[in-house]
């Protein structure tokens, strides 16, 4: 039986976009167990789809950022997981809850925002759902109801499963040239 894709399908890097962007973004994605963000600081970083993503813990609540600084790009997360506050390790802008600036160094001789300006400079933020001890995240524009993905029998099944999870979690990272 001859498949009725074209090659292209396969191998395209457009079509690969394409597909990621209309498929794939719209959909919740798993980024972790929620005992990696039991405590305070604590943080994940993943890519989505393309994005580079960090999901942190501020005080119990769990938060998604785009993971790159406002000021020059740099990630503001650079490991897989670990515990620290959310501020870049090249200029040392730090970022609240909510995404805002909390602290820009030599702000008052270096930069000069306006209040008004400083006011509009916030990390892209993603939208998080969680079901028991599963962490879940969607970094599109448009995210699809987190009900239409899954039906309540798969969200009942997700957080019984969940539920048996002890406070261990076992990591591996896969090397994967592309």
């Amino acid at each position: 039986m001859q498949s009725l894709m074209p090659a292209e399908a396969y191998i395209d890097e457009a079509w690969f976009d394409r597909e990621r962007q209309l498929l794939m973004r719209p959909l919740w994605q798993f980024v972790a167990p929620r005992m990696l963000l039991s405590q305070h600081n604590a943080f994940v970083t993943r890519m989505i789809c393309g994005v580079n993503v960090v999901v942190q813990n501020f005080n119990g609540e769990i938060r998604a950022f785009e993971n790159v600084c406002l000021h020059r790009q740099n990630p503001l997360q650079q490991e897989p997981q670990g515990v620290r506050p959310l501020v870049c390790s090249y200029h040392g802008w730090g970022y609240q809850a909510d995404g805002g600036v909390e602290n820009i160094p030599f702000h008052d001789s270096a930069y000069r925002f306006s209040e008004q300006e400083r006011q509009c400079l916030h990390l892209r933020r993603y939208p998080v759902e969680c079901i028991g001890n599963l962490v879940f995240v969607n970094v599109s524009d448009k995210p699809l109801a987190f009900e239409d993905q899954f039906s309540l029998e798969a969200l009942s099944s997700l957080q019984a499963a969940s539920d048996m999870f002890d406070s261990e979690v076992l990591i591996a990272h896969i090397p994967c040239h592309m």
